[in-house]
């Protein structure tokens, strides 16, 4: 992973991470997502986004340029600012991937969000479903071990849930394993 500054990311990924640790909890294994990898997940959907304002403003513009000319001034500001903050996807993801937590303990899997608010999901062995590993060119790679299904009717959206642009994501995917090895384990005692 890159440094931040003279400050080792990974050892303060695994601070972040002692720092919810239950008592007689152990940290396994903590890293932060690559930023550059979130940001190239957001693309798409930045680029499409822009897409459809660019669309909709030439066809706004075309309906309201001959009768309202103050219309047609509201209506390039509100194409400018979509589209500027649509273009923006990309960074925003890779500023939340600084401030994202990946860690695995000896009992359970943690996602923790730093922002105006800690937001720490927990992934208990029996949390954990169907595990994917995805990896890329550069070495770094996601794994996945959750699929949760947000929003209601068509609006439905399937989210996967694990790591994203993490090192030695082979290693990752043992580790995730193991904790869901635990639910059997669990199970039959």
């Amino acid at each position: 992973m890159a440094r931040i500054g003279t400050q080792d990311p990974i050892l303060l990924a695994s601070e972040v991470a002692r720092a919810e640790l239950a008592p007689g909890e152990g940290l396994v294994w903590a890293d932060r997502p690559a930023p550059s990898v979130l940001a190239a997940r957001e693309m798409p959907k930045a680029l499409l986004v822009t897409a459809v304002i660019v669309v909709m403003g030439i066809w706004a513009l075309n309906d309201y340029r001959s009768h309202e000319p103050m219309a047609t001034v509201v209506i390039h500001g509100v194409i400018a600012a979509a589209s500027i903050g649509a273009a923006l996807l990309p960074l925003w993801a890779m500023i939340r991937a600084r401030s994202t937590v990946y860690a695995i303990t000896n009992q359970r899997i943690l996602i923790i969000k730093r922002g105006w608010f800690l937001r720490t999901a927990s992934y208990a062995p029996a949390d954990v479903q169907e595990i994917k590993r995805f990896n890329r060119d550069d070495g770094c790679g996601d794994v996945t071990f959750r699929v949760e299904w947000v929003g209601s009717g068509e609006d439905r959206e399937k989210r996967e849930i694990g790591f994203f642009g993490v090192d030695n994501a082979q290693r990752v995917e043992d580790l995730v394993r193991g904790i869901a090895q635990k639910n059997g384990e669990l199970l039959a005692s």
